[in-house]
Parts: C-alpha cells; sequence; structure tokens
C-alpha cells in the first residue's frame, strides 16, 4: 500500500513538473524591453492557448511520466537487490547462531554429565553410541 502512494506521488510530481517546465518554456520578453501597454476603453482579450503549446505540454508531461516511472523501476529493482542481499545475510547469521547454540548446549551437557561422575559414556553424552 505504501510503494503505491509512494509510486503514485512521484508519478504526480513529475507530471507537475514538466508541466511547470512546458509553461516556462513560452517565449516571454523581459519585462524592462516591452512598452507599457496603451490605457483604452476597449476590455483586453487574453489570447487562447494555442494547440501547438497544448500539445508540447502534453508530449513533455508524458516524456516526464516514462521517465518517472523508468526511475521507479530502477529504484524498486535496487531496493529488491538489496533486501535480497540482506536477507540472505541474515539467514547467514541465523545459521550460524544456530550452530553455536547446539554446540554450547553439547558443551554444557557434557559438563553436567561429567560433574554426575560419568554415569553415561562420553559418547552417549554427544549424542553418538559405542557398544
Amino acid at each position: 500500500m505504501n510503494k503505491t502512494r509512494t509510486h503514485i506521488a512521484v508519478l504526480a510530481m513529475a507530471a507537475s513538473l514538466s508541466l511547470l517546465a512546458a509553461c516556462s518554456k513560452e517565449n516571454e520578453a523581459p519585462a524592462g524591453d516591452q512598452p507599457a501597454p496603451a490605457q483604452s476603453s476597449a476590455p483586453a482579450t487574453t489570447p487562447s492557448p494555442s494547440s501547438g503549446s497544448m500539445d508540447q505540454a502534453k508530449d513533455s508531461a508524458a516524456k516526464a511520466m516514462d521517465n518517472a516511472k523508468d526511475a521507479a523501476k530502477s529504484a524498486g529493482d535496487a531496493m529488491a537487490d538489496k533486501a535480497s542481499q540482506l536477507k540472505e545475510d541474515a539467514q547467514q547469521v541465523a545459521d550460524k547462531v544456530g550452530d553455536a547454540i547446539k554446540q554450547g548446549a553439547a558443551d554444557a551437557n557434557s559438563a553436567i554429565q561429567e560433574k554426575l561422575g560419568g554415569s553415561q559414556p562420553s559418547g552417549a553424552a554427544s549424542g553418538t553410541e559405542t557398544k
């Protein structure tokens, strides 16, 4: 669930940044170079965005989405590889701990048997029988 939310957040962020980048690429003249607009009694009309700039913005957003997907996939692969490596390391440590516990139990059993006076043969204490 958390992984899905992260992917969606990354994709949304990439889409918004690409849209922002596409909008900032429009031809803008510096404010000092433009003459002040003449005052007129007619209401000013705002130009409608051209379909070319909208298509360019959509293409840019699609490219950004693809890049974000690729980045998320590569990050996911890297995390999976690291998790696999950590799992293997943890398994090796657990095996070593298990072997140490078994060895400690066998040593303790031998010491107990010696203190009791050796009522059992030493081979029986270690798990092997002698005949």
